[in-house]
């Protein structure tokens, strides 16, 4: 039974990252997956966490107490928002303004509380996700079949990329599947937007890596096929690695160039430890300088095939501008500080749930509004700073609540650098998200989110366990195993 549960979830979790990531191009959806879609897929990983839970006894409740803990009560937050609105809509001559109404100050508060409740089904679906994969997938072999799929996804979308973009300056047009016109300048492969593209591919990337540093193991061991991963991942990573520069991300292809320098220092800490040192630091050695070969591969391919030097000739106007006081060293940091501004009058609770691009239209300044060489208007719908946008809206305490229970369960992650190479870096891909949301807005797209949330929950809950927590797991099977006697 539990391997069926786990295969359903597997199964799920394979199209709750593919779908999304093939919206756009097929025409049956539309351009987009409906809420729908996710949220009904996320009703197979509720009834399998439920169906686990209670055949667990007690043991793994002292894994997830806390997590589940921390967020029912932000999602209860959450809901004292939706029926707790502060501002009315007022109409007058075709215009439309907000006013504060009477309502609890000390609560959780919305702005507009029809925003409230897709965000928090959404939330909702990807907590009970990545619960679901904690508590299921604890076999190293589901997890590396995860990790295979989501590299190898990654790459058939790189290829169809890869010959769109060609496609596109040999004639000028961009047609996906030949007949489909790409909706915007920053559409590539299958993603709208290039910075969510890009942030997919060095999940992607961190992702494989750890599949390369396991299989190293593997071969060690004598396994036939991880000699055969181990020539196969190498050119499948450089061609998903070279589609970042490619689609003119320049926050990718830094957060690229931080995954090169952390595979270069855990090569040489690695087979320094595995081979010992004065054959492991050879290996090491060689592939660090594979890796920067990889990122400086990419680069020279976007180059010579791409328009990334437009964009780092778009970057040194930036700051001579910025350097003679006529413009800003990037639109970014405005609006970072005036979302801080958001943050200090609501703190605590934020204006609600889904309700940024409604309040920062309060507090936009008049040269962001007003951009570029036309001087068009621009509404802001994200902070394109995932951090500053939650805790805009739901504030600190939220912010808080959502993020302490992954640091909570990743309190093993120092113990297990080298004892577990692939999910210490499944758990490095959802660190490499996390710097990424920093600086842009990579949960604004499902499939980047969903992936973020499935990669980093398995990672976690393969890291080894210390000796009490075996002693724990081993008491609560001993259990089981009286009860299903009687």
């Amino acid at each position: 039974m539990v391997r069926m549960v786990r295969l359903v979830l597997f199964a799920q979790c394979v199209l709750a990252v593919v779908l999304p990531s093939l919206a756009a191009v097929l025409p049956w959806f539309g351009g987009h997956v409906h809420q729908a879609v996710l949220l009904s897929l996320a009703l197979i990983p509720l009834l399998a966490w439920f169906w686990i839970w209670r055949s667990a006894a007690g043991e793994l409740w002292r894994e997830i107490r806390l997590p589940v803990l921390c967020w029912a009560a932000l999602l209860g937050l959450v809901a004292i928002s939706y029926v707790n609105p502060s501002h009315g809509e007022e109409e007058f001559m075709g215009l439309v303004s907000w006013t504060e109404r009477e309502h609890w100050w000390w609560l959780p508060a919305s702005l507009v509380p029809d925003a409230v409740p897709v965000f928090a089904w959404l939330w909702a679906g990807w907590m009970v996700q990545g619960l679901a994969v904690y508590v299921i997938f604890r076999s190293r072999s589901w997890l590396i079949a995860l990790g295979l799929v989501i590299v190898l996804h990654a790459f058939v979308l790189s290829l169809l990329g890869i010959y769109w973009h060609l496609q596109k300056l040999a004639t000028g047009d961009w047609l996906v599947l030949g007949r489909v016109r790409a909706p915007e300048e920053f559409f590539f492969s299958s993603f709208l937007y290039h910075n969510h593209w890009s942030a997919f591919a060095v999940l992607a990337v961190a992702v494989g890596l750890g599949l390369w540093y396991q299989f190293f193991d593997d071969h060690v061991k004598g396994r036939a096929f991880a000699k055969l991963v181990l020539w196969v991942l190498p050119p499948v990573l450089l061609v998903i690695a070279a589609t970042i520069p490619l689609a003119t991300s320049r926050i990718g292809t830094l957060v690229l160039g931080g995954v090169v320098v952390g595979a270069v220092i855990y090569s040489l800490y690695f087979f320094a430890l595995r081979l010992g040192f004065s054959v492991g630091w050879k290996l090491g050695l060689g592939v660090s300088l594979a890796c920067i070969a990889v990122f400086g591969g990419a680069l020279w391919f976007s180059v010579q095939y791409g328009t990334f030097e437009r964009k780092l000739g778009e970057a040194v106007t930036e700051y001579e501008r910025w350097n003679e006081g006529t413009g800003f060293l990037t639109l970014r940091l405005p609006i970072y500080a005036d979302t801080l501004e958001m943050i200090k009058d609501k703190p605590v609770w934020g204006w609600g749930l889904g309700n940024f691009q409604y309040a920062f239209v309060f507090y936009v300044r008049e040269e962001v509004r007003i951009a570029g060489p036309t001087g068009y208007h621009l509404h802001f719908h994200r902070a394109h700073n995932d951090w500053l946008e939650v805790a805009s809206e739901v504030g600190i305490v939220g912010l808080l609540l959502l993020v302490v229970p992954g640091f909570w369960w990743a309190r093993r992650l120092p113990a297990a650098l080298t004892k577990a190479p692939f999910p210490v870096w499944m758990c490095f891909a959802g660190g490499v998200i996390l710097i990424y949301a920093l600086a842009d807005l990579p949960f604004d797209h499902m499939a980047v989110g969903t992936a973020f949330v499935i990669v980093t929950a398995a990672g976690l809950c393969a890291l080894p366990r210390g000796e009490t927590e075996k002693q724990l797991n081993a008491g609560g099977k001993r259990l089981r195993t009286q009860k299903s006697r009687r």
